[in-house]
């Protein structure tokens, strides 16, 4: 009786720590799912899905957000100058300032390459502009040393503002911020445009 005992309790064990397993390993895949392999921010496909949730809150509840699209100015001049290798750090030294210049409740995603989106919970246009400005001048100021480089760059910005009563799907307002981000790029780079059309 006691062998049947202990190797119950064995295989019990076995399952709970297989269940342990198990679940770690399922939480690692959503992490992975939801982030950007290169810099640890959200991805695209999060962002989007978050911030479809938002939009419907805010139809809901009738409050204030925004989005923002950015990109790196001349970011293949980059690549060609130092190599990809520089031109991934330089993309994760940007995300890490993004983090770092954003609020705990702001969404910062990595939609590919050289550019990012930053949805702003509860915050009107000027707010938003506020923090885009001071982002904007961060990334300015800021040399980045890779290895023997010191890089400077710059990034151009464009914001839109969520309409509840008629937008339905947030492509809409990221749609609206990037045209505002080219026509930062169109009026010289290194800007903050807000679309107001």
């Amino acid at each position: 009786m006691d062998a049947l005992t202990n190797l119950s309790n064995t295989v019990i064990e076995e399952l709970n720590s297989a269940n342990k397993n198990l679940e770690e390993a399922q939480n690692k895949l959503i992490e992975q799912a939801n982030h950007d392999y290169l810099t640890n921010l959200y991805n695209r496909r999060y962002f989007n899905e978050v911030a479809q949730i938002f939009l419907q809150a805010t139809k809901r509840e009738r409050h204030d957000f925004s989005v923002m699209m950015l990109d790196i100015d001349k970011f293949k001049n980059i690549n060609d100058i130092y190599g990809h290798l520089i031109g991934d750090e330089v993309i994760k030294s940007l995300s890490a300032i993004l983090i770092e210049s954003t609020r705990a409740t702001d969404i910062v995603a990595r939609f590919g390459g050289e550019e990012f989106a930053i949805l702003f919970p509860s915050a009107d246009i000027q707010t938003s502009f506020e923090i885009a400005e001071k982002l904007r001048l961060i990334v300015k100021n800021k040399t980045i040393k890779i290895d023997a480089h010191q890089i400077k760059f710059t990034i151009s910005i464009g914001i839109s503002s969520i309409n509840y009563r008629h937008d339905s799907h947030i492509t809409e307002a990221l749609d609206r911020a990037d045209k505002a981000l080219y026509e930062a790029k169109e009026n010289g780079r290194n800007k903050t445009v807000i679309f107001l059309k």
